[in-house]
């Protein structure tokens, strides 16, 4: 999930078509320049979000959305993803002091962003949020929309985090640790999916079991030649 995420839907449903090889080499087209509904899966949205088990992104297109007037960012407590002032967006951060902080992002007229501006007395900044993807060890938990903040939050009493970032409404969750220990310990307390995204892991990755991810993997990738041994 991006910043637009809870706006805009996930990644995945703005890749329109794209070109992909999968693990036994074949490279496949899927999609097209307008959207269809379709039975059987998408090649082109199933290979987003699978950090490279399924198969491998040659070329993509992408649907794109007007630019606005002006994108802001305010750091305020004071709003809702629900609220009045429809934000775009709100990041939930802790860093490594563990001070927490909420971004909003609002895009559209000027005068509109003025104006909320003036009533939550909390001054704009012109420009997005910028996700801080640095870090050895990452992993991400998965939960509920809504309930992001309340499950981060257990977080902390089972792995060493040194910054985590949630996007509000998208039930996604990021977090740099300083290892792996525990990770089972987490994923048995936490209500939703943990999933470690980058690092040395001796454990399961994705941390939890579908038949359906096992299927698209011997039909993708039959002989086990992406990301072997790790999934």
């Amino acid at each position: 999930p991006t910043i637009f995420s809870s706006f805009y839907g996930y990644p995945k449903n703005l890749v329109l078509m794209a070109k992909i090889i999968t693990g036994d080499g074949i490279i496949v087209k899927s999609g097209g320049k307008t959207a269809k509904f379709s039975s059987g899966y998408k090649l082109h949205k199933v290979i987003s979000g699978s950090l490279g088990w399924l198969g491998i992104y040659l070329e993509t297109t992408l649907k794109l959305y007007p630019s606005p007037e002006t994108i802001v960012t305010i750091k305020t407590n004071n709003v809702e993803l629900m609220s009045k002032y429809r934000p775009v967006s709100i990041i939930y951060e802790r860093n490594e002091r563990n001070e927490e902080s909420s971004y909003v992002l609002f895009l559209g007229f000027n005068k509109v962003i003025r104006d909320i501006e003036k009533e939550l007395g909390a001054k704009a900044e012109e420009r997005l949020y910028r996700l801080n993807y640095e870090g050895d060890n990452v992993i991400s938990i998965h939960v509920t929309r809504g309930k992001e903040i309340e499950e981060i939050k257990k977080v902390y009493n089972y792995v060493k985090v040194e910054r985590a970032n949630c996007i509000l409404g998208t039930g996604y969750c990021r977090l740099i640790v300083k290892d792996f220990n525990h990770i089972d310990e987490l994923r048995r307390n936490v209500n939703g999916y943990v999933v470690v995204e980058r690092g040395e892991y001796s454990g399961d990755y994705w941390g939890f079991k579908s038949e359906t991810m096992k299927k698209l993997k011997q039909a993708l990738d039959p002989s086990n030649i992406l990301s072997p041994n790790l999934f």
